[in-house]
């Protein structure tokens, strides 16, 4: 079972997939891409491995390389992600892949990482940019965040019982 969880920039995604994470008690393994702030403002992104804790600074203002917004995009850093999703993929008992973005898919071997997760058997819980939903919506069931305690129940309740089988 995968899900695929969607919405508005600032909806909460990443916020409601971590706490899904948390409250299943289960070894989740994956990706995170928490926001890197200063001064109250953002101003990277880091990518950071689910199941040793170990993060690297995706992408930033100021970075050389592929650029996506004002964030210049470290290959390598996604390279490190890469490899956080098929450990996962080996030792988790669940995936979390937040986000699929366009930041993530500058590197060529990102896609085939998530595909192999959603092909894996084991549940995926993935953060999929809204403009990029078209490409992901039949990886998965599909939940656009709106009411986010609602979402959050119906997903809970989903993998809870995955996991009693």
């Amino acid at each position: 079972m995968n899900i695929i969880l969607t919405g508005r920039p600032g909806s909460g995604k990443s916020r409601l997939a971590l706490e899904i994470v948390k409250e299943l008690g289960l070894k989740a393994g994956g990706i995170s891409t928490p926001e890197i702030r200063q001064e109250g403002r953002r101003i990277g992104f880091w990518i950071q491995d689910m199941l040793t804790g170990e993060k690297r600074v995706m992408a930033k203002v100021g970075f050389k390389g592929p650029k996506v917004s004002k964030y210049g995009i470290d290959l390598q850093a996604i390279e490190f992600g890469i490899r956080a999703i098929k450990r996962a993929i080996r030792e988790a008992d669940v995936i979390l892949i937040d986000e699929i973005g366009k930041m993530e898919l500058h590197h060529p071997g990102f896609e085939k990482a998530a595909e192999d997760a959603f092909n894996s058997g084991k549940p995926v819980l993935a953060v999929v940019q809204l403009k990029l939903l078209e490409k992901y919506k039949n990886k998965g069931d599909v939940f656009l965040l709106g009411d986010y305690q609602k979402v959050k129940s119906r997903i809970l309740s989903i993998l809870k019982e995955l996991s009693r089988r």
